[in-house]
């Protein structure tokens, strides 16, 4: 997954938690996450008490690893969201924004399915976050 926020690169989301957390809430923008239900996925084999401990702590990382601009990671006491802003560009997002855009074109032009599935050939480098093992990544993949 390549993140990049305004034109620069961020490669300051460095560990494989920290991926894992920013890939699940980016590829579930659309909706708040409940804290506990993050916690329970990124450390099913902790106590509650535990998760929830250190899903704060990567939170608390993860905010100190974007950069000082970017405010789309948002939380309250109960849930978290990535927002989606056209500041913040991650290739995952571009490239299932122009699959849909191909799906939609096959009905009644061709040449713009073309050119979406064109776009998205050109987006793909390599499946999604290859070295990470979460199990919630599988059907995403």
């Amino acid at each position: 997954m390549r993140f990049t926020f305004g034109q620069d690169l961020v490669t300051s989301v460095n560990t494989n938690r920290m991926r894992s957390l920013l890939a699940f809430l980016v590829l579930h923008s659309e909706t708040m996450q409940s804290r506990e239900q993050l916690a329970a996925l990124l450390w099913p084999e902790s106590t509650d008490a535990q998760a929830r401990t250190n899903l704060r702590q990567l939170l608390h990382n993860l905010r100190r690893a974007l950069p000082m601009e970017c405010c789309l990671l948002v939380s309250d006491n109960h849930t978290v969201r990535w927002l989606s802003d056209s500041s913040c560009a991650i290739d995952v997002v571009e490239f299932e924004a122009v699959a849909r855009a191909a799906k939609g074109a096959r009905e009644g032009d061709p040449a713009a399915e073309r050119e979406a599935l064109e776009r998205a050939a050109g987006l793909y480098q390599d499946d999604l976050l290859p070295d990470l093992y979460d199990d919630w990544l599988r059907p995403k993949r």
